[in-house]
């Protein structure tokens, strides 16, 4: 990117969530909003795409465009690569449109207007992102039957009670490893 991915670096602040057992500190993080995953986080997903070489990315819940945006540059960095985000939320979609068309990624990535817990796919995913709605279970569910065996799933606000609750029901199928920043983020493999 030209730019970072918001408008000034004095837009960042401290990610707002409250201390927790594996994050004691979350001051030491960066979002741009109470809405956006970290900043930190963006950069781990775009590491992930350069490390992992997906051809197919999907993520659920595109709200500004910007860890879409991220791994759209790992995959314009892999020569490889596209990506899939989905959201319900016009307006979100519209605003990700264009700051992507703005950054010219927009080739890397297609936004999608539509529930990711429903929408018609066909497609083998190497990386799926869960960042949507409250429902993140059912979107899991709804593209597990596209993964390939080599996908990773990496699932954001994994330290809410309730959706660690509702990983918790995955059981052995999966491998889950939690890192351990402001809103928890799950990396996930199947057996």
């Amino acid at each position: 990117m030209r730019r970072p991915p918001f408008t000034t670096w004095a837009q960042l602040k401290q990610a707002p969530v409250q201390p927790w057992d594996l994050c004691p500190e979350p001051w030491r993080w960066t979002e741009l909003d109470a809405w956006a995953s970290e900043v930190e986080t963006w950069e781990f997903l775009k590491a992930l795409v350069v490390l992992l070489k997906p051809k197919v990315i999907v993520e659920t819940g595109t709200y500004l465009g910007h860890s879409a945006g991220m791994m759209a540059l790992g995959c314009r960095e892999n020569g490889l690569g596209h990506v899939w985000t989905f959201d319900i939320q016009q307006e979100c979609c519209e605003q990700a449109a264009k700051f992507l068309e703005v950054e010219e990624l927009d080739s890397f990535v297609t936004v999608r207007h539509d529930d990711a817990r429903s929408t018609p796919w066909d497609h083998p995913i190497d990386l799926l992102f869960i960042d949507g709605g409250d429902d993140r279970l059912s979107e899991l569910e709804h593209f597990v039957p596209f993964l390939t065996p080599r996908a990773v799933v990496v699932a954001h606000n994994a330290h809410d009670p309730q959706d660690v609750y509702h990983w918790g029901k995955l059981g052995a199928a999966w491998d889950k490893v939690m890192i351990p920043c402001p809103c928890g983020v799950w990396v996930m493999t199947r057996r």
